[in-house]
């Protein structure tokens, strides 16, 4: 059981043999985890393990034992720099990395080619670039539901990148109805 934590990084649990396992930053190891604030922990089709912190992405790697961090590129990090907090993880039938992040909306990082890329605005126009997307989920037909805190539930379709609001629709709901904060598909 891998068990995220706020300022104390990672730990793993083994319920078989009762031990526990502590993962946290630290300066002398080269491979130490990034981060001691995490906020998402997810495990890619391949069994990869991702790690959503306060400073962006890592991947656990099995034969160190270590990290590796996937820091945001220099122009995209002056741009979201404040708000490289992912707070989920998704991923898509490519492969890539759907990241929900507060402050600065969706991200996809392309685990091959190690590529960032910022999705600031739908082609209709609609901007994504201020959302503070608390969870992403695929639906089956491929579309990527996003819960956001304040902005309401939105439908991405990644292959158009035409997007759908749902706020409207929920109008009459209570005030926090807007501010989900977990989706389950």
């Amino acid at each position: 059981v891998w068990i995220g934590t706020n300022r104390e990084g990672i730990f793993v649990y083994h319920p078989r043999t009762h031990t526990l396992r502590h993962y946290q930053p630290d300066p002398a190891i080269p491979n130490s985890l990034d981060n001691a604030y995490v906020n998402e922990i997810f495990e890619a089709e391949n069994g990869t393990v991702w790690i959503g912190t306060w400073y962006g992405l890592s991947r656990y790697d099995p034969k160190t034992d270590g990290f590796v961090a996937y820091p945001f590129p220099v122009d995209l990090a002056q741009e979201v720099f404040n708000y490289a907090v992912i707070e989920a993880i998704a991923e898509d039938d490519n492969g890539w990395l759907w990241l929900g992040c507060w402050g600065s909306g969706l991200h996809v990082f392309h685990p091959a080619t190690q590529q960032f890329r910022h999705i600031d605005r739908t082609p209709d126009g609609k901007q994504t670039g201020n959302w503070w997307v608390r969870d992403l989920a695929f639906g089956p037909e491929g579309s990527l539901w996003v819960a956001t805190v304040g902005q309401g539930l939105f439908q991405l379709q990644p292959a158009s990148g035409g997007i759908v609001s749902y706020a409207p629709q929920f109008a009459d709901y209570p005030p926090d109805f807007s501010r989900q904060l977990s989706l389950y598909w």
